[in-house]
């Protein structure tokens, strides 16, 4: 924007006519101002008037510069990072400096904790002008939420049961098992059942109505233990194989008719109908289990 001062001298009634030399309507106000919408040198002239029709001209040039500047004003989850972004300068300086990657560029990476304005001074020396504006802006930082569950299972089984411990309001919540089954987003959950033995990650991830998220895995074990045993018949006098699956060890009772009462398969020779029980252990994969 330029500013002109009149400093013509006129004897009785006069009139005034500014030409801006960039095409625009021209102006009759005695010292008018007039905004440029491009960076360039300009003549402008002024005309003066008397009332006897009597005209002087006086003709001075400007040169305009176009200073445009912004800056933008971004969101971010606690824990995260935001990037900052000023244009129109050939220099920056941003303060506070602290928890910026670099106060003297355009587009500093900042990691604040908190809320926090920044101001940042844009200086341009471009086509031999020196201009400066300082502008203001804020990084908004929303919290994030949390994530946190507890789990329970017996390691002989195949079946988890966990519990989200954290609810919140706003909030939607993603179970992940680890072993490639869909997904759950219910807050309270029914229990899971594995397909095979072996150790899997479990994730819980949290997400707040403004999208920041929070994750909390933890690593389970499963070892399904299923064995199984075979019953039969036989005639007196005869023998039977019983036949046990599923252990690394075994215990039969009673034993005094068996071949063997520790291992999975004895010879039973009983006189009468009889009952056995074994014992099935297995500590396969660093477990105990017994049925």
């Amino acid at each position: 924007t330029v500013t002109t001062t009149n400093t013509s001298t006129i004897v009785g009634t006069n009139s005034y006519v500014w030409n801006w030399g960039d095409s625009t309507p021209t102006s009759t106000l005695s010292s008018p101002t007039h905004t440029y919408s491009a960076t360039g040198i300009y003549s402008i002239s002024l005309t003066a008037t008397n009332e006897n029709g009597c005209s002087a001209i006086a003709t001075k040039s400007v040169s305009v510069f176009i200073f445009t500047t912004s800056v933008n004003s971004p969101t971010m989850c606690a824990g995260s990072n935001a990037g900052l972004n000023a244009l129109g300068g050939t220099s920056y300086t941003w303060t506070p400096s602290a928890n910026l990657s670099n106060s003297l560029i355009a587009n500093p990476i900042a990691t604040p904790s908190t809320t926090t304005i920044y101001t940042v001074i844009i200086n341009n020396n471009s086509a031999g002008y020196l201009c400066t504006k300082t502008l203001t802006t804020i990084v908004t930082v929303f919290p994030k939420p949390i994530s946190a569950f507890t789990f329970t299972n017996d390691s002989c089984t195949n079946i988890l049961f966990a519990t989200n411990t954290n609810t919140a309001t706003n909030t939607t919540y993603q179970w992940n098992w680890g072993d490639g089954s869909p997904s759950n987003t219910l807050i309270t959950i029914p229990p899971h059942t594995y397909t095979n033995n072996g150790s899997y990650t479990i994730s819980l991830t949290a997400i707040n109505s403004v999208g920041c998220n929070a994750i909390t895995t933890q690593t389970i074990s499963i070892l399904n233990f299923t064995p199984s045993v075979i019953s039969d018949s036989i005639c007196y006098g005869a023998y039977s194989q019983l036949n046990v699956l599923g252990g690394t060890s075994y215990t039969w009772t009673p034993s005094s008719t068996l071949s063997n009462s520790l291992i999975a398969n004895p010879i039973a020779s009983p006189t009468i109908n009889t009952t056995y029980i074994v014992i099935i252990e297995n500590n396969s994969q660093g477990y105990t289990c017994a049925k």
